[in-house]
């Protein structure tokens, strides 16, 4: 954990580290498995830069654990634990490091920014609540000629919450997309990713899932290269090959023109070729409507979804990837690296997908580079100076 060497003895109930020199951050990670005791040597804060006292630190992890051994725990009790680390980040010496991801940077609607990511409660890839539609006014979408068909029916019982999309997640980071007429193979990785996960192995869930994955690697994505969509030609991702997708892309970064205290980290669902132009997907396994499956097959509720819940998260990725793409000499310039090799991002909306139709499916672009980046730095201002220039 944060470069330090921890053990776990006895199912967790006891957590040491005795390295020289211990990260603070570790010990929300620690209280996460919820331990009896925890030990530390004495002498691993004597020297840390981040000069916090040993003994609030030592009251601070009493009063977590106390609390943690109460399996019904309220939340006025947790917050109240939130808060005690809240205050120990808030002390660090100014320069720790700092990670932002989609997850924290769409925390900038409330009023108290929590810089460190690792003490937000949403974390990446997690539905966040916030609603973020004031962010990336200039990204280009179109809509797509939705069919009417209704989605494949949710079989009674079928699990909710974050189990289920970590599931789904995983089926189609497993799965070879080039092989979806196999049904085998595919039945083989959704039982698999089932019992991983503790799903019921039921017949109509199994069934379901195969539908939905069947469906979603049949569905007519529009092409884009650079800032231009092409709604009259299609692909399916059922065409991409392994050797031309990434499943679970990580990323980090420094933020230009700020010290080196804040860098961005994250995770992108999958990144895939198409020739030259290479593209973002983020697979969406949560409902638009539980009332009305056809929110599917509508542009405004879909992109009214995107605006609200993505357009951060959009930026971010869309302008990790163009800045890759020049960094790794794919053009020799940044506005050539979009025009010539971004092929947008897309939102997948599984459970809506429907073969040889856009259903479900959200594309976006930029006009140039130049308005992506406008969008990346107003997001980054927020974030960092409130909304005030660097300068000030």
């Amino acid at each position: 954990l944060s470069n330090n060497k921890v053990f776990y003895v006895e199912n967790n109930s006891l957590v040491a580290c005795f390295d020289d020199s211990i990260n603070p951050n570790i010990i929300d990670e620690i209280c996460k498995c919820k331990p009896l005791k925890v030990v530390f040597k004495d002498s691993s804060f004597a020297t840390d830069k981040d000069k916090i006292n040993l003994e609030e630190i030592k009251a601070n992890i009493k009063t977590i654990i106390k609390a943690n051994t109460n399996e019904k725990e309220t939340i006025i009790e947790k917050n109240r634990q939130l808060d005690i680390l809240k205050n120990i980040s808030k002390n660090m010496n100014k320069h720790n490091l700092y990670k932002h991801s989609y997850a924290s940077m769409s925390k900038i609607n409330e009023d108290n920014i929590v810089l460190d990511d690792n003490l937000n409660s949403n974390k990446e890839g997690n539905e966040l609540e916030e609603n973020l539609s004031g962010f990336d006014k200039s990204g280009i979408s179109l809509e797509l000629n939705y069919s009417n068909i209704d989605p494949i029916k949710i079989p009674d019982l079928f699990p909710k919450g974050a189990a289920i999309g970590t599931t789904l997640h995983e089926i189609f980071e497993n799965f070879e997309f080039t092989s979806i007429n196999n049904n085998n193979n595919l039945l083989e990785v959704i039982s698999d990713r089932f019992n991983a996960n503790n799903i019921k192995n039921k017949d109509s869930f199994i069934e379901y899932v195969a539908n939905i994955v069947y469906n979603v690697l049949n569905a007519s994505l529009p092409i884009i290269n650079g800032n231009k969509i092409d709604t009259s030609n299609s692909f399916k991702l059922c065409e991409i090959p392994s050797i031309d997708r990434k499943a679970e892309a990580e990323f980090n970064f420094g933020l230009e023109n700020v010290n080196l205290s804040n860098y961005c980290n994250g995770f992108i669902d999958l990144l895939f070729r198409r020739g030259d132009y290479f593209s973002i997907l983020d697979w969406k396994s949560d409902t638009i409507n539980d009332n009305d499956l056809l929110s599917y097959n509508n542009y405004l509720d879909i992109k009214k979804r995107v605006d609200g819940h993505y357009s951060i998260q959009r930026v971010l990725y869309s302008y990790t990837l163009v800045n890759w793409l020049y960094s790794s000499h794919y053009a020799d310039s940044l506005e050539d690296a979009f025009n010539n090799h971004f092929g947008g991002i897309y939102y997948v909306f599984i459970r809506g997908c429907k073969e040889d139709t856009p259903n479900g499916i959200y594309a976006e672009t930029w006009s140039c580079y130049n308005d992506l980046k406008k969008e990346f730095d107003y997001i980054m201002n927020k974030i960092l100076y409130g909304g005030k220039s660097n300068e000030q």
